[in-house]
């Protein structure tokens, strides 16, 4: 099924690049999905999910510029997440912690965008959006932070893991107050 779905996905990239060149949030979507019909190919998801950053105008060794050039910031939010399980994937199928350390720092730029998204979206709609998406992430971020304590034993991880649950409950709080304010 995977290869059949993977078929269709790569026949609907090939189109939408044709119609909207290499740069769109709809070829990151694309790129993502794909990615994910490679769970076990650890080069072919990384492959595409790479080319799902790029599509969005993303750098992920370069954080450090920020996200006002990003084409799709849902769009980021849901390739960081699938990076993310992807990379919990691998873990669970090698053992090898590198993999959770790479996820973590992949939350942890989820969370700095969460925030962005936060404090730049003024429409309820787009709220509404990022709170449909950020709970798992915030899920799976605490998911890595106790996995990374059980593989190196340092409880700072659990205290980590803690803060993102406040900050995960602090974010649910501020878009109900909001939603209330609207009304």
């Amino acid at each position: 099924k995977y290869q059949e779905a993977r078929n269709h996905f790569l026949q609907a990239l090939s189109l939408t690049l044709q119609f909207f060149g290499p740069e769109h949030q709809d070829v990151a979507a694309l790129n993502r999905m794909i990615a994910l019909s490679y769970s076990m190919d650890e080069a072919c998801a990384r492959e595409y999910s790479d080319n799902a950053f790029a599509a969005l105008k993303y750098d992920p060794s370069n954080i450090s510029t920020g996200f006002d050039g990003i084409i799709s910031h849902m769009e980021l939010l849901k390739n960081l997440q699938t990076r993310g399980s992807l990379l919990l994937g691998f873990y669970n199928n090698l053992g090898d912690a590198i993999y959770l350390k790479e996820a973590d720092q992949l939350y942890s730029t989820s969370f700095f965008l969460i925030e962005y998204i936060k404090n730049t979206f003024e429409e309820p709609g787009s709220r509404q959006a990022l709170l449909d998406n950020f709970f798992k992430v915030y899920e799976q971020g605490i998911l890595v932070k106790y996995l990374l304590n059980k593989a190196t034993g340092k409880r700072s991880y659990l205290s980590e893991a803690f803060q993102i649950s406040e900050q995960s409950n602090a974010t649910l709080l501020l878009q109900a107050i909001r939603s209330v304010q609207a009304e």
